[in-house]
Parts: structure tokens; sequence; C-alpha cells
């Protein structure tokens, strides 16, 4: 099948420069339906595109209004042209979302807006100046997806209440895919360190300041976050960095609980150490999730490496394998022509 992959961000439309070896879902993508057989066209495309050279389009969608999401019209634009999966990549999607409606309600000043130095802010706006009502429908599209029944794909492990992702998007056709099979190599796997290595500490992996939510959780032991105390240039560097601490933490987000997937939750499991989450995280993983602060930092050595050895059992009983991979992009791509 001849497919298009594009989206909202440099990284998704296969023109970025960010030099940080970060786990970028498109990329990933690409390699599994390379590995499937279908022909791929990767890129940024235009409004003057040649539709009839693919049979279906994949976009990655990212949040308006960010200096990221410059190709934001180009994407757009292609979702009735072609059948089409639309990829929900940021897992801030619920305020992708609102960014869009602000769009559709005030086109004119939101998608030709234009910089100090004269240049649109987002790329080949000038375009669309004579084609702002299509575009503005294509934007519908998005907010009322039940309506025209787009596929659409969300990173998700097997755990997790998946009507929570299909309430934040209003959507029924919603498939989670895993993306840990194509994340853990071998040199995740290698020896871990020895329990009385680890620090009572927590380690926390995010380029978002989450300062609130770790206040709320009232932790007494030391926290270290990569977004204001150094960060880790690739994932196998925040693996490591994360083996040295006990508890790992995850953050509470809109559709916590839902299994979204969060690479933490396996680097915790293969570095033994502690997943320190939400509530709602906690409902879906069963009892050894639930997180008490003053039972968790008196806990023994060997009290945290049991809490450590029931997490990882629980995380590798929802393991995904390559082959079950890309068996659920077969699912997606029929589902996406059927629903044409």
């Amino acid at each position: 099948m001849r497919i298009l992959l594009t989206g909202v961000t440099g990284r998704q439309t296969k023109d970025s420069r960010i030099s940080k070896q970060k786990i970028y879902d498109t990329k990933l993508i690409y390699e599994i339906l390379c590995d499937l057989g279908h022909e791929i066209t990767w890129r940024q495309t235009r409004i003057d595109e040649d539709w009839s050279k693919y049979d279906l389009a994949i976009v990655a969608l990212g949040p308006a209004a960010s200096f990221n999401s410059g190709n934001l019209l180009n994407s757009l634009w292609i979702i009735n042209k072609l059948p089409t999966i639309l990829h929900f990549e940021d897992w801030k999607i619920s305020g992708l979302l609102k960014t869009y409606k602000g769009c559709a309600e005030n086109p004119e000043p939101t998608l030709l807006k234009t910089l100090k130095d004269g240049h649109y802010f987002y790329a080949n706006a000038g375009d669309y100046k004579d084609h702002l009502n299509e575009l503005v429908s294509n934007f519908q599209r998005v907010l009322n997806l039940d309506k025209y029944n787009h596929t659409c794909i969300v990173p998700g492990f097997k755990w997790g209440d998946k009507a929570i992702v299909r309430g934040c998007l209003n959507s029924n056709n919603i498939i989670s895919f895993d993306l840990t099979p194509k994340v853990i190599t071998n040199a995740f796997r290698s020896k871990p360190l020895f329990e009385s290595e680890k620090k009572k500490e927590y380690f926390l992996a995010s380029l978002g300041n989450h300062d609130s939510w770790i206040k709320k959780k009232k932790l007494t032991w030391p926290v270290y976050a990569t977004y204001r105390d150094g960060d880790v240039d690739t994932e196998l560097g925040v693996f490591r960095k994360g083996e040295e601490y006990w508890g790992i933490l995850a953050p509470e987000y809109d559709h916590s609980g839902s299994g979204w997937f969060r690479i933490r939750f396996i680097y915790s499991a293969l570095g033994n150490s502690c997943m320190v989450c939400s509530d709602r995280d906690a409902e879906q993983l069963g009892a050894h999730f639930y997180f008490n602060r003053e039972e968790f930092e008196n806990m023994s050595n060997e009290q945290l490496k049991q809490r450590a050895e029931q997490q990882r059992e629980t995380i590798k009983s929802y393991e995904t394998t390559y082959d079950e991979l890309k068996e659920t992009f077969v699912k997606i791509i029929n589902n996406a022509i059927a629903n044409k």
C-alpha cells in the first residue's frame, strides 16, 4: 500500500534537527510500516499535492500555537483528501483539542498569523488564504471525531481503561499501540544494580515542570528531576540514571489510568525500581502500585526490592511482542480502509 506519513511538528515530518535521542513515535511507525512491506512517503506536504499517488495517510497531530507546529496547516489539509489515520502522539490531548477549537472559531487571526518579520507563523499559510473554510472544516473533523469516524491511534499499553482516552477525544474508533518492543533493545537488559547501590530518592524524567504535583505528594526523600537538575541526552541514559533510584515518579495526567504509553513504567520494571504513580493508574495495575508516602519511605531495602519485584511481574504480564505490534498496525490500516 502507498502510505503518506506526515504530521504537525518537524520531527513528525522527518524534518527535525533535534539531536537528543528521544522516543519519536512517527519514526518508529515508519519502521514498522516498512517492515510490513508498505511503500512509505514520509515528509512535509503542501496544498497542491497529487493525492492520487497515495492510498492512505497517517497524520500525527500536535498542538497549535506552538513553535514546533509549523506544519499544522499542511497536515490538517490532508484529512479530507485521503483515507486518514489521525495519530494523537502528544500526551496533552485535552490541551491540543482546545487549541484546535480556537483555530476553528477564529481562523483568520490564528491560521494566518504573522511574525514581526512579516513571515507567517505556519509554513505555507499564504497558500490557504482562499481556502480557509475548507481548512476550518478539517479542524472541525478533529473536534467531532465520532461524526466523521476517522481511525484514531494513540500510544498505549495493554493495561488500562481505554474508555478514558475515548472520553478525552470523544471518539469510539481508537486503537492503541505499544511501542515497547521498538524502544527496548538488548542494551536495556544488562545486569541490574545491587539493591545497596540504589538511592532512597526519587527520579523524574520529564521535559515539563511537575513541581506542583511533587509538592502535593509531600515527599521527604530528595527528588532528582531532569527538567531542573540536569537533562539526559538519550533514552538509554534516562534508563541508566533511573536505575540509581528506588522511586520512579509518574505524574498524574488527564488520561491517567488509561494505560497511555509512558516508557517510565517499563524502565522502572527493568531497573528493579518502584513506580510511584497516581491512584488512577494503580487502580488498573493492582495493589502493589498504590502509594503511601510514609509507608514507602520507611521500607527497608529488602521490602523495596520485594515491591519492585511485584510491580515488575505485573508489568511483564502485559508485555507486547514485535509481532503483536505489527499485527496491531495491520488492524489499524484495515480499519482505516474499511471506514473510508
